[in-house]
């Protein structure tokens, strides 16, 4: 085994090791030593490949997330989409793919959401909703949404619905059919509550 496979082989052991206490424990039950020990390697080499438990849990969303958007469409800007449905819609079905194909995430989220510093732990990929805000702020600007409620405050609103619906269809609670009704139906309610 060379070198640079040896390395990203304890990186990777790192990351698994981090997901199976993060899910068990939360962010602030599990400890960097207890991880550092669930993967089979020094502290100091976790420290090495990430420099904080922010950081690692960073990385850890980051693992989950690879495999997904390895397999997911381009992500496009915002000024790509002619109205705010069709964004919305865009960013619905990223997510309810995300959560339906690693349903680890909603419990990532949920523990991250329990947190006082959660924005510190937060993604910016297209489909986290940090990076929602300069979209919302856009189409607010062009009227097409609410501009008496701040982006940051609609953007809980929007992803909270979405966490629900993916919740309910992970449990089982709709058939993999009703899938593009259960989103049709979401940004439809999320469309209407918006409309200024």
């Amino acid at each position: 085994m060379s070198a640079s496979s040896e390395k990203e082989n304890k990186k990777d052991k790192i990351l698994k090791a981090a997901k199976k206490l993060f899910l068990k424990q939360g962010f602030a039950g599990a400890s960097m030593g207890g991880i550092a020990k669930e993967a089979a390697v020094t502290k100091s080499l976790l420290y090495h490949h990430f420099e904080s438990k922010e950081d690692l849990w960073r990385g850890v969303k980051d693992y989950l997330f690879a495999a997904h958007f390895k397999s997911a469409t381009e992500e496009k800007p915002y000024t790509d989409f002619g109205s705010f449905r069709e964004y919305l819609e865009y960013i619905l079905d990223l997510r309810f793919d995300l959560y339906i194909n690693n349903p680890e995430v909603p419990q990532l989220i949920s523990w991250e959401s329990l947190q006082g510093n959660s924005a510190a732990l937060q993604g910016t990929t297209t489909i986290s909703p940090k990076a929602w805000i300069p979209a919302i702020q856009h189409f607010q600007k062009q009227g097409a949404i609410r501009n008496d409620i701040p982006a940051e405050e609609l953007i809980i609103f929007i992803s909270s619905s979405i966490s629900t619906a993916s919740i309910r269809m992970i449990n089982n609670l709709y058939k993999d059919t009703e899938r593009k009704s259960c989103l049709d139906h979401i940004i439809d309610l999320i469309d209407r509550a918006l409309c200024p």
